[in-house]
């Protein structure tokens, strides 16, 4: 039976492979590149929702192979690692922030005509810090105490992390595409965006799939 002849991608891989092997001369210059980018990939990595890891595999690959005109093929949105995500607040502008001077207020206001003083502004009611979601399953009162156990387990995980629930259970990476990302980017961008959006729908009926 003949051999199925390699791909080009399996052949460019074979072929790093021998130089990276070979520690003298000029390949030293690959060696150190190559474990650079390992040691970078898997840092950008710990979000399990950046995206387009892949095609900066594929740009490196075809620079350590000395394509000068290699480009980026693919959208990437790369993520800092969940235990370094806080939420923040607005950057301080001179207009829109509200402890900015209102240009309105330059000058002073003639009281109404008719009234004798002046009706003084109410207060500016005073922004309460967000207060983190509280996850609860309506569940009947017969379920059984093992489901229980195990909705209470993933809870606790899901806030050990700093993160809901269903961003652990339906998260984007390893997701099966019926596509090719890289030939239909605006198809891949429109996926990505539909399940990122409606992630909690899916635990939820994930959770309530009908017997």
């Amino acid at each position: 039976m003949p051999r199925k002849a390699k791909s080009k991608f399996y052949e460019e891989v074979e072929n790093l492979s021998k130089l990276l092997r070979n520690e003298h001369g000029e390949d030293g210059v690959l060696v150190s590149q190559h474990e650079f980018w390992v040691d970078f990939r898997a840092r950008v990595a710990r979000n399990g929702s950046s995206t387009g890891l892949e095609a900066l595999d594929d740009l490196t690959m075809a620079m350590f192979n000395g394509d000068d005109a290699a480009v980026l093929t693919g959208a990437v949105v790369l993520l800092p690692a969940p235990d370094t995500m806080a939420e923040g607040t607005a950057p301080y502008h001179p207009l829109f922030s509200p402890e900015a001077a209102s240009p309105h207020a330059s000058g002073k206001r003639s009281a109404p005509r008719g009234s004798g003083k002046a009706k003084s502004l109410p207060a500016k009611k005073q922004r309460k810090a967000p207060t983190k979601a509280i996850f609860t399953f309506n569940l009947p009162s017969f379920t059984p105490a093992m489901i229980k156990i195990a909705l209470a387990n993933i809870i606790q995980v899901a806030t050990s992390r700093g993160l809901a629930p269903f961003r652990i259970a339906c998260p984007w990476a390893g997701q099966w595409c019926w596509y090719d990302p890289k030939k239909y980017p605006e198809l891949h961008l429109q996926h990505y965006r539909s399940w990122m959006r409606h992630r909690a729908i899916f635990f939820a009926c994930a959770l309530y799939a009908p017997r």
